[in-house]
């Protein structure tokens, strides 16, 4: 694994000054693990800031979704009214067919 901080070198070396003293090793080991604690947070952190990212492209994919379903629903009843009607059973049938569309899309 290469983010892996215990296999780098610097963390594999061990002078034989350190091995004086158990002072000097237990420092040693609190150092590595607040290293690793601080590559930990710094993932956590990423991570989290990812997905806040992801969050706000929804939300704003919601927000164009959301318009262009009104905008659709104004042309189509626009549409319908302007038109004119061929015969008034054919008109009536398209206009029922727009209510039920309508009543599909907003759930009604």
């Amino acid at each position: 694994m290469d983010d892996d901080i215990r296999m780098s070198s610097s963390y594999l070396r061990m002078e034989t000054s350190d091995m004086s003293s158990p002072c000097a090793l237990a420092q040693r080991d609190l150092q590595g693990i607040l290293r690793e604690f601080r590559f930990i947070t710094a993932r956590m952190r990423k991570a989290e800031d990812d997905a806040e990212v992801v969050g706000d492209w929804k939300f704003a994919a919601m927000v164009v979704d959301s318009n262009v379903s009104h905008s659709l629903y104004i042309v189509y009843c626009v549409g319908n009214y302007i038109s004119p009607p061929i015969c008034s059973s054919h008109h009536s049938a398209i206009r029922l067919r727009l209510l039920n569309l309508t009543s599909v899309i907003y759930k009604i």
